[in-house]
């Protein structure tokens, strides 16, 4: 049976901070854990799946999934395109949605409106990246297995391998493309950094995991935006890096 497929790209030996998914953001609470459960909210049905690169440095990776009862798929390390379609074929998937295992406070509310806005428009190819709209950290993209197969074997340059679907985006003609614009009305794409990719990240994060409110633990980005709107000071912790978005160099 075909099914729709949650990929989440991860590795542990990220330059720009090593380890990054496995460092602490509260006192025993990993990036990971607090990303996997904010994922194990989605209320659609899908199948999550973590992709990794099959080598030594991620077995730890390996180990965390085994121990954690999540499914995995061993792949390329450079090439995210052929590990997310060997993944997906694999797992018999359908729809598969793209999320960076750096986006810990993903909100599950997102994902799944953005399926239900998927599967009503009949799109190929549908994120909420172009343009963006929400804080950046909260990316997600949605396509069909015909549409990702599809660059899996056209897509001939370095960068269509790392990034999976710029294809899609350089052959508009060849999809129905979609975009979901954040429901508020509001654009804080350039205002609001929250993401795991340098160590100023990781501060920023460790004070919005202590200071944000939770209700049974867990907290929307709605909250976590009234938070921010109210403590703009903390912002200045990553702001260094508010334009560095991986997207934006495509």
């Amino acid at each position: 049976m075909k099914k729709t497929l949650l990929l989440v790209q991860a590795r542990l030996n990220s330059t720009r901070l090593p380890n990054k998914i496995f460092l602490e953001i509260s006192k025993g609470v990993m990036a990971i854990d607090i990303l996997i459960e904010r994922l194990r909210k989605i209320k659609n049905n899908l199948e999550l799946i973590m992709i990794i690169p099959k080598n030594i440095i991620n077995k730890p990776l390996e180990n965390y999934c085994l121990n954690n009862n999540i499914k995995y798929f061993l792949g390329d390390e450079e090439d995210l395109l052929d590990r997310h379609y060997k993944a997906a074929i694999k797992f018999n998937g359908k729809k598969i949605l793209k999320v960076p295992s750096d986006c810990i406070f993903m909100d599950p509310k997102i994902i799944d409106n953005i399926i239900e806005y998927f599967d009503k428009n009949d799109f190929d190819y549908l994120s909420n990246l172009y343009p963006e709209s929400y804080p950046y950290g909260f990316d997600v993209e949605i396509f069909t297995i015909n549409t990702l197969k599809k660059c899996w074997l056209f897509s001939k340059q370095k960068h269509e391998r790392e990034h999976t679907t710029p294809y899609i985006l350089n052959n508009k003609h060849m999809f129905k493309i979609g975009n979901y614009k954040w429901e508020t009305g509001l654009n804080l794409s350039k205002k609001y950094r929250i993401v795991l990719d340098y160590k100023e990240d990781l501060d920023f994060l460790r004070v919005l995991y202590k200071n944000v409110p939770k209700k049974n633990n867990h907290f929307t980005l709605d909250e976590i935006v009234d938070y921010l709107n109210n403590n703009i000071k903390i912002t200045k912790l990553n702001s260094m890096h508010i334009n560095s978005q991986w997207y934006n160099n495509l």
